[in-house]
Parts: structure tokens; C-alpha cells; sequence
């Protein structure tokens, strides 16, 4: 067998709203880029991964100068885009145009400030995956997807990195982290360990993912210097500061050597799925209400720039409910003071689909 590389993650799971409400996650969103761009600046071999553009339009709005320090770090490589979402989403619960949209306002926040088009989706924490989703992805230009749960006590997979064949016979590559998408230790012997008993010896590439989260933090400055010390001690394996584009470079180029997996990837904490129903119908009832205001703003549009300002206002608040799609918001599992601001948000949104149909018609 030859030698496993380990493609090391820097990332901070950060949860925008969960056991607290969104404008604390504001508070978490500017701690964690300034201590992620702190780190890159201390450490030369250092790479940081960060995802969800929501977090991005709220600390370049609120510290311009930290934001053109991560713009800088990303041009020279050193900080790594991932997911192109506006937020993690539920996986199960949005409408398919929810889905795209969600992908969509990601994805041109992304392509504006900093030239990039992430093709990884990056969905690590969210409770389930439909056999629909590989086919939304490959239609939306990614070759990739990351995700955690289900663990492989509720759905064992054939190899931790795989084809996922969606229901429509579109694929992405699939890859579930193993052990988990944080650390809480800065002594990461045995999560690198676990990560390499979960590779596939097959294709000899894995990733470990680092770093505190849930409510931000990111790598310290011991599990770095831990990683640097201990680079060689694991015998047959690499260690390499890395970002999930090279790994999964190095994924697609073995392609031929990953195993099919074409059912849905379901189902952890499937009550979430049954609580909190004026949220999830509310949000699904907007969506629908939004997608059929664009409908008729492209068809009934009285010209060009009213068309273009029309859609421009339903963007708008299709960002309220891209927010609220956010897997702890919609599936049910935030605080109860946090679905305040839910309702208010997909309110607003509903309101504003409401009137663009009356200024339409």
C-alpha cells in the first residue's frame, strides 16, 4: 500500500445563528477572519478555508480594511473560497429554486469581489442529502461535494470518497469527513489517525479537517505548530496544508478508481423534520411566491431597466430567505429567541414578493 496524503483543512465551523441570534454571529463572523487572517500572516505554510458569502458581506461592510486583507490572501492563495452558498443549507427543505438561489447570490458575491467560482459545494453539517441534489449541483457547474452526516453508523458508503449519482444520472464527487469538521484539542494524533483508517487506500488522498467551531475560532496557534512538528511522524502518511480544490483535484484525476453511490444520503436527527411548522411552511410558501414573482417580472417586464430593477428587488429578498434556509434555522434546532428574527426576515421577504406582483400587475 503506498503512501496516504492528508489534505490538512484549515476551517471554523461557524454557525451565523443556532444557540444564539444572527447579530452575535456577526460578532463570531469578524473574531474568526481576524484570527484566520492572523494566523496566515504568522504562518507561511498555513491555507484557510471559508465558505457561506453571507458572513463575507458582513465583515466587508463592517471592516473594510479586514476584508482587503483576506481579498489579498485569497489572490495569493493562501485562503480558500469553499461552498459558494450564501449559508449552509438545509439539504431536504428548500424548493429547488430555493436551492439554485441559494447557490446563485453565493456564487455572484463571489465571482464580484474576488473572481472566484467555487465548484465544491460545502455542506458539512447539514442532516441529510436527497438523491436529487448531485443532479442540482452538476446543473449549477460543481464537481464536488462535502458533507458529514449522515455518519457511517446511519448509512454506510462503499468508500469515504465517492461518485454520487443523483436520481436524474448527474454526478458529483462525494466525500464524508471522518471524524468530525472541528477539533477541540491541539493535539490531533488521533483524528489524524481516524481520518487515515477512513481513506480510501485506493485513491491514497484524504482530508483532516481542523479547527475550532460551531461558534468560530479556527485553528490556534499550538494546532499549527503542532501539525508543523509532527509532519513526519505518521508512517506512510503526508501531511500537507491543503484546501478541499486540491484534494479534490487530486479526487477527479482517480476518478475511474471511486466506487457509485446513487441513493440519498439520509437521515440524522429526522425529528428536526417535523417541528417548527409555521417556519417551514412559511419558507416554502415564500420561495414559491418569489419564484413566480421573477416569472412574471422576465415575462411582463415593460422594459429593460424595469425588468432589471424588478428582479433586482426580488433578489433582494430571496437573500432574506437564503438566510433562513440556514440547516439550524429550518430544520429547527435554534434557540427560540432566534426564530424572532426568522419570521421577521421571511416576512419581509414575503412582503416584497407581494408587492412586485402588484407592481407587475
Amino acid at each position: 500500500m503506498g503512501k496516504t496524503i492528508v489534505h490538512l483543512i484549515a476551517n471554523a465551523h461557524l454557525d451565523p445563528i443556532w444557540l444564539w441570534n444572527w447579530q452575535a454571529g456577526v460578532d463570531e463572523a469578524l473574531a474568526t477572519f481576524r484570527s484566520a487572517v492572523d494566523r496566515c500572516h504568522e504562518y507561511p505554510e498555513f491555507k484557510y478555508t471559508r465558505g457561506e458569502s453571507w458572513l463575507y458581506q458582513w465583515v466587508e461592510e463592517l471592516d473594510p480594511g479586514l476584508f482587503r486583507e483576506v481579498r489579498d490572501l485569497i489572490e495569493a492563495g493562501r485562503w480558500s473560497v469553499a461552498g459558494g452558498h450564501l449559508i449552509q443549507p438545509d439539504a431536504n427543505l428548500p424548493t429547488a429554486t430555493g436551492w439554485r438561489k441559494q447557490i446563485e447570490l453565493g456564487q455572484r458575491y463571489f465571482q464580484d469581489r474576488f473572481g472566484v467560482s467555487p465548484r465544491v459545494g460545502y455542506n458539512v453539517d447539514t442532516f441529510g442529502h436527497p438523491a436529487t441534489l448531485p443532479d442540482l449541483l452538476s446543473e449549477m457547474g460543481y464537481h464536488g461535494y462535502v458533507f458529514h452526516r449522515p455518519n457511517e453508523s446511519q448509512v454506510g458508503l462503499p468508500a469515504q470518497t465517492f461518485r454520487w449519482k443523483g436520481s436524474g444520472g448527474a454526478e458529483v464527487v462525494g466525500f464524508r469527513i471522518a471524524p468530525a469538521y472541528v477539533t477541540r484539542s491541539d493535539e490531533l494524533h488521533g483524528q489524524i489517525d481516524l481520518s487515515v483508517r477512513a481513506a480510501d487506500p485506493r485513491l491514497g488522498h484524504t482530508m483532516m479537517f481542523y479547527g475550532l467551531g460551531n461558534h468560530g475560532g479556527g485553528p490556534t496557534k499550538a494546532t499549527i505548530e503542532w501539525l508543523l512538528a509532527h509532519r513526519h511522524s505518521f508512517k506512510g502518511v503526508e501531511l500537507r496544508f491543503s484546501t478541499v480544490d486540491e484534494f479534490f483535484a487530486a479526487a477527479l484525476a482517480r476518478r475511474d478508481r471511486l466506487p457509485v453511490v446513487d441513493h440519498e444520503l439520509q437521515r440524522t436527527f429526522p425529528g428536526c423534520y417535523s417541528v417548527m411548522h409555521d417556519i417551514k411552511q412559511v419558507q416554502h410558501r415564500g420561495e414559491r411566491l418569489l419564484e413566480q414573482a421573477e416569472e412574471l417580472a422576465k415575462t411582463f417586464g415593460t422594459g429593460a431597466d424595469a425588468t432589471r430593477e424588478s428582479i433586482e428587488r426580488i433578489d433582494a429578498a430571496w437573500h432574506d430567505l437564503a438566510f433562513t434556509q440556514f440547516h439550524d434555522i429550518l430544520a429547527g434546532t435554534s434557540i427560540p429567541s432566534s426564530y424572532v428574527s426568522t419570521r421577521h426576515m421571511q416576512g419581509r421577504a414575503g412582503i416584497a414578493g407581494e408587492e412586485e406582483i402588484v407592481r407587475i400587475s
